[in-house]
């Protein structure tokens, strides 16, 4: 089994074994699969834009292809997912993951065939990356969706004032925790509108609207 699918399915095992709602449990490892996604992201941009050897270039790609097909399965074809709020959103984000995919399998096909030069290479990997930002930057827009899907019906005769949440108290902290952990203490700060990386830009928007008032689920 693939490490990084092996390591969500184990999370997922031992989280549902500690009693968090459903929800809870999938949104918590969405910032598993983020922040590796974030990180290996970060490797590959940089890797690309200091070096022109093809060798490196196909090494990087490949990584980051790598760590995306491992982390598609998690976000569709999950049995639980499916009975969930969160199943379309999810799937938006599998989607956009298989567009950079895409991307990256065409850029390497052209690095493996020899058909730019380094010069060549060089600009298309600017391209590249600038493609796949931008890309990613609707994985960020998908987390309003990925918020929207744990709001809770406001019960009946209840104040207009108050959020509820499908989410238990432990739910939320415990995802808030873990956000700054991954992205550090710098991601409850962070202007989103900022941020070109949608995978930290999804950390922090799921961190910003857990940190608002809410009435959770009780458990």
């Amino acid at each position: 089994m693939k490490k990084i699918l092996f390591l969500i399915l184990t999370t997922f095992f031992f989280i549902n074994s500690n009693g968090q709602t459903t929800e809870g449990m999938f949104i918590e490892l969405h910032i598993l699969a983020s922040a590796k996604l974030n990180n290996t992201a970060k490797v590959f941009e940089r890797k690309l834009t200091e070096s022109s050897s093809n060798d490196t270039i196909v090494k990087y790609i490949d990584g980051y292809s790598q760590v995306i097909e491992e982390t598609i399965p998690f976000y569709r074809g999950n049995n639980q997912l499916k009975n969930t709020s969160l199943k379309e959103p999810f799937n938006d984000v599998s989607e956009l993951l298989t567009d950079i995919l895409n991307n990256n399998y065409e850029m390497l096909g052209k690095v493996v065939n020899n058909e730019l030069s380094e010069t060549e290479i060089k600009s298309a990997s600017t391209e590249l990356i600038n493609k796949n930002k931008f890309t990613s930057q609707f994985i960020g827009q998908i987390t309003l969706g990925i918020f929207e899907a744990i709001v809770k019906d406001r019960p009946k005769g209840s104040s207009n004032d108050k959020q509820y949440s499908k989410l238990t108290q432990k739910d939320a902290n415990k995802i808030k925790t873990n956000i700054v952990q991954l992205f550090g203490e710098r991601i409850k700060q962070t202007d989103v509108s900022k941020m070109k990386n949608g995978y930290k830009m999804s950390a922090n928007i799921l961190y910003q609207g857990l940190n608002l008032e809410w009435e959770y689920e009780k458990k």
